[in-house]
């Protein structure tokens, strides 16, 4: 070992750490950086040029009554609550939608009533409570 200076010592092991590198990038690294990079490129042109936009058509005939209901229900009780907390005032408009009571929308509806009361600083609800004023 006195023939090898600690240069050639350490050139020697930096190398073979390039190289272990190396091996290890190619090896394990290389599938996951090629899928990253083919996920970049755009889009070639002839594709964009094939696809033809066309206007949704909407007709009443063909919306939700639920929908509309649920975003009437939903303006009714932003304003209601905006306007200053009544409990009673939300327990009417609720009662005003019965289309609503019975859906999986309404777990939703009890969560706008108690983020809307918190927003102003009103009385402190659960959506249990909430929940009860719809079979008021």
């Amino acid at each position: 070992m006195n023939h090898f200076t600690w240069t050639q010592y350490l050139e020697t092991l930096a190398v073979l750490l390039i190289i272990y590198y190396v091996v290890v990038f190619f090896k394990y690294y290389l599938p996951e950086v090629q899928n990253k990079l083919q996920h970049n490129k755009p889009a070639p042109a002839a594709a964009f040029s094939v696809l033809q936009y066309q206007e949704p058509v909407a007709t009443e005939e063909a919306e939700d009554p639920l929908v509309r209901e649920t975003e009437t229900l939903i303006s009714q009780l932003k304003l209601a609550i905006g306007e200053g907390y009544d409990p009673a005032a939300i327990r009417n408009i609720l009662e005003d939608h019965p289309m609503i009571k019975d859906t999986a929308l309404r777990p939703a509806i009890n969560e706008l009533v108690v983020t809307e009361c918190e927003k102003i600083g009103a009385a402190l609800l659960t959506e249990a409570e909430v929940n009860e004023w719809w079979e008021a």
